[in-house]
């Protein structure tokens, strides 16, 4: 975990999270929110960065809100020839 300010972290898959009121740890997870550990996370549209790929969320529980990061990497091709 890095902390940038008083309010902001970076969190990795498998990391824990204490919220800081209640004294709750919760595992950062895909769809989860770290703070609450609530699952109903409302999500913004699909946003490029480089080799990422990540969503806008609010938590619908605690309002708090961040970005859901997603690695991309090549697969391969679909290939449609002109003729």
């Amino acid at each position: 975990m890095e902390q940038i300010d008083d309010n902001e972290y970076i969190l990795d898959v498998g990391e824990k999270f204490t919220n800081k009121q209640t004294g709750k740890t919760h595992e950062v997870e895909e769809g989860v929110c770290p703070n609450c550990g609530n699952n109903d996370l409302s999500y913004g549209s699909l946003e490029p960065s480089d080799d990422c790929i990540f969503y806008e969320w609010t938590c619908d529980e605690c309002d708090a809100y961040g970005q859901e990061w997603y690695s991309t990497t090549f697969t391969g091709h679909n290939i449609t020839l002109s003729e």
